[in-house]
């Protein structure tokens, strides 16, 4: 199960830093073009299969403030929802950009470095019919959003 991490404030990243060893997902978006921000200020996920050992590990933690509780209760999230939320974010846990039917984008293999393509349809959140055109012949690839960049 999943569980919700509270850090001080402005220690997301070091709090991330410092328990990285644990399953830990920690949300943020590019804020400039060489900075990240949290996507969730103050809050950081942590998997754990046993959260009452995980909570006396991490308690001591520097920039932890405490983990969610609802009525003495550690709330927990079920999986399927942070595996849905998760599709959003690359595997670094960065925001992944808004992607549309018509927008340009490119593929990041590198055989395809130098190849526009627009978005033609999307078949799910994470499957694109991508559609180029070469040597006066239009070309249909069907790829997951972890290879295309804008």
């Amino acid at each position: 199960m999943w569980y919700v991490i509270k850090s001080k404030p402005k220690q997301e990243s070091n709090l991330y830093k410092l328990i990285s060893h644990h399953d830990i997902f920690y949300p943020q978006y590019n804020k400039t073009i060489h900075s990240l921000a949290p996507y969730f200020n103050q809050y950081l996920f942590i998997n754990s299969n046993n959260i009452l050992r995980d909570v006396n590990d991490l308690k001591y933690t520097k920039g932890l403030h405490s983990f969610l509780k609802v009525n003495d209760t550690y709330q927990s999230i079920r999986d399927d929802f942070m595996e849905h939320l998760q599709l959003f974010f690359d595997n670094n846990g960065v925001l992944l950009p808004i992607l549309e039917i018509e927008q340009k984008v490119k593929l990041l293999d590198p055989v395809y470095k130098d190849v526009e393509f627009i978005i033609k349809e999307q078949l799910s959140t994470n499957r694109f019919i991508l559609l180029t055109k070469s040597f006066n012949h239009n070309f249909k690839l069907t790829v997951t959003r972890d290879h295309i960049t804008i």
